[in-house]
């Protein structure tokens, strides 16, 4: 089965029912069944196809929280050709990058109205390396490294992973979601796939509610409770916006909750559920592996817990330091080796060469196994600093600072010191008129992780936080972030932001 024919067996099932459905501005009020979404395809098909676009065709489409973006993308299905996913936020160099790399032919726009331009191609079309049989779509990671990487996703690989999590939902619900809220921003293959994709293969309806940031926090659970929603992905940033900016109150209805991205702190997922007496599943994937590969765990008492669980239609290991495979109980770093695994980087040998040990895809993640087979995330292998002889992670550090009261959001930085000397320092966003002395933070933090774990430096601004799709912290920029707070207390001499 592909992509197009799941969203097919949707329609031949549910026909009229609502499968795509707008509370966020300017579309509200505007509902698409499963049959209007491919009558709407099959119009578009026929449009793009006039214009040129055929079998094999590599379209750059422009992802918009739109009407038209999801049958654009059955359309293109439909005439087998592969869109390129391009989140409208990028730079005008990494647009640029990933329209060159990918050698999209067409570009796709949703909005302000459905419009195709052709795409030079520079290379010569014999020279341009193919994509992988059956290839649904071609996702780029976020740019966080300044060098986005293209991986090709393949239709039935995408549906064997899609269905094997919509079931391991089933199991834990007892039955499938209804409804399903989306609260983000259509940055990427992340949201699209957590989202509209996991949706049809639960035969769930999608909602898309006004995207969930400070403005919009304290209305949420009256969104959820007027839109019936049974099931929600979010990231972590969102959980802790919840905490500080919501309030339930009356509304009693408690979807399931995904947590799409790193694990939430351990204090954030207890207070959260004591709060709103929500379950929240740790849900773990990577594109590389086509979708979410280990969705969540849940104790003897039925509640859920911080570990991501064990794998289903892929096999998982951990590494150690040593490069020794760990047996048992205890912590590396998390590799796969199974049928839903992506075939790596698009034309990009020397990201391969670092993506794979053998047949076996390492994600870059540290976890800890225990006695149960059962995984836990414990960082980034690159987001960890050695500190005075201690492995500190950076998000162990904003963990920390989200726990002290008055914190918005908060990021951890590397700070390389004279003499090969590795520390960290943290950016911290106060809610405002509540915080204004860094050093307090600072004597917080000393106190919460010890001198020895605590960063060296606290640094406070007013403005947000960079993210990238999904909320995620941009790194590098925050890293770019650090130097412009430092150079600009410096030539201030405001001693005072900084800690």
């Amino acid at each position: 089965m592909n992509l197009l024919e799941m969203y097919r067996a949707n329609a031949a099932d549910r026909g009229s029912d609502a499968a795509l459905t707008f509370a966020r501005t300017p579309q509200e009020r505007l509902t698409l069944s499963w049959e209007d979404l491919l009558e709407r395809a099959a119009a578009l098909a026929e449009s793009l196809h006039g214009d040129g676009v055929a079998s094999g065709s590599r379209v750059a489409v422009t992802l918009m929280d739109h009407p038209n973006t999801l049958p654009a993308l059955l359309a293109l299905w439909q005439l087998q050709a592969v869109p390129v996913l391009i989140d409208p936020q990028w730079g005008r160099s990494i647009h640029a990058t990933v329209l060159a790399h990918s050698r999209a032919e067409f570009a796709l726009d949703i909005e302000p109205y459905i419009a195709l331009e052709s795409v030079e191609v520079t290379a010569a079309r014999a020279a341009i390396p193919p994509l992988p049989a059956n290839t649904a779509l071609l996702a780029y990671t976020s740019g966080s490294t300044g060098s986005p990487k293209g991986i090709p996703l393949r239709h039935d690989r995408l549906v064997a992973a899609l269905h094997s999590s919509a079931a391991t939902i089933v199991a834990f619900r007892g039955s499938a979601p209804a409804r399903v809220a989306s609260s983000m921003r259509l940055s990427g293959f992340g949201v699209l796939a957590l989202h509209y994709l996991w949706s049809a293969a639960l035969g769930a309806e999608v909602v898309v509610l006004p995207r969930l940031e400070l403005a919009s926090a304290a209305t949420y659970w009256a969104e959820i409770d007027r839109h019936e929603i049974d099931q929600a992905v979010l990231v972590a940033p969102l959980f802790e916006l919840l905490l500080r900016a919501s309030d339930a109150g009356e509304h009693r209805r408690r979807p399931l909750l995904i947590n799409s991205s790193g694990p939430i702190a351990a204090a954030t997922h207890r207070r959260f559920s004591e709060r709103f007496g929500a379950l929240v599943l740790n849900c773990y994937g990577l594109t590389e592996t086509s979708f979410a590969c280990m969705v969540g765990d849940t104790d003897e008492r039925g509640a859920t817990t911080q570990a991501v669980g064990r794998p289903d239609l892929l096999r998982a290991r951990l590494r150690d330091a040593n490069g020794a495979v760990v047996e048992g109980p205890g912590e590396g770093e998390l590799e796969f080796l199974g049928p839903t695994l992506s075939d790596g980087y698009y034309d990009n040998e020397q990201a391969n060469a670092s993506l794979f040990a053998g047949p076996w895809l390492r994600s870059g993640d540290l976890a800890r196994r225990d006695e149960c087979g059962r995984y836990w995330i414990v960082g980034r292998l690159k987001d960890a600093v050695m500190k005075g002889g201690a492995t500190v992670y950076l998000t162990e550090v904003e963990e920390a600072c989200g726990a002290l009261a008055g914190v918005l959001e908060a990021v951890a930085v590397r700070m390389d010191l004279p003499g090969g000397i590795e520390d960290l320092c943290v950016i911290v966003r106060p809610r405002a008129g509540v915080l204004s002395d860094p050093r307090q933070l600072k004597q917080a933090l000393d106190r919460s992780l010890g001198a020895e774990r605590s960063p060296r430096r606290v640094l406070l601004t007013d403005h947000p936080l960079p993210r990238l799709g999904q909320d995620k912290i941009d790194r590098r920029a925050s890293q770019l972030l650090f130097s412009t707070l430092t150079q600009w207390v410096r030539a201030n001499d405001h001693d005072h932001r900084h800690g």
